[in-house]
């Protein structure tokens, strides 16, 4: 079973890699000011997950990364003092705070994904379609294998 675990870890940062690095030829070849290049891997993930759920309170942010409702809260500080997350009071309700991405990180956060986009159909198509089908299929097998592992850390959390 350890062998089996260090593989999945070895694919997780192959794929980790892969997609930092695409994100960083695309920013310069776009020569576009990358409001990313102050924060972590970890960090760039956050911004780009709450970017797809916004605006969210910090119970949404814990939820969506998995994490802790005090960690949701460091890491948010962190970002709004770099300048790639904002607070502001929820209109509807004046004792909640919402967090957003800046404007500057939901531009480039689009272009990036547009980009990523064209990258990917580039790839996709220079590659034969039995090996295409076969990287769709196994991401969707990645997909239900992560649903499957948080699932059971959950349940394992609230024993």
């Amino acid at each position: 079973m350890d062998k089996e675990i260090k593989d999945i870890i070895t694919v997780m940062e192959k794929l980790d890699g892969i997609l930092f690095s695409r994100f960083q030829r695309i920013g310069k070849r776009l020569s576009m000011k990358d409001p990313f290049s102050e924060l972590t891997n970890t960090q760039m993930q956050a911004v780009f997950k709450i970017g797809k759920i916004q605006p969210c309170t910090l119970s949404d942010v814990a939820k969506t990364l998995r994490i802790s409702k005090s960690s949701a809260s460091t890491l948010v500080e962190r970002m709004v003092v770099k300048g790639v997350l904002e607070r502001k009071q929820d209109p509807d309700n004046r004792r909640r705070v919402l967090i957003t991405v800046t404007r500057q990180v939901n531009s480039f956060q689009k272009t990036i994904d547009a980009e990523l986009i064209k990258e990917l159909k580039k790839i996709a198509t220079n590659m034969p379609r039995a090996d295409f089908n076969k990287w769709v299929e196994a991401n969707r097998a990645i997909d239900l294998a992560v649903d499957a592992v948080y699932g059971s850390l959950i349940k394992g959390i609230s024993k």
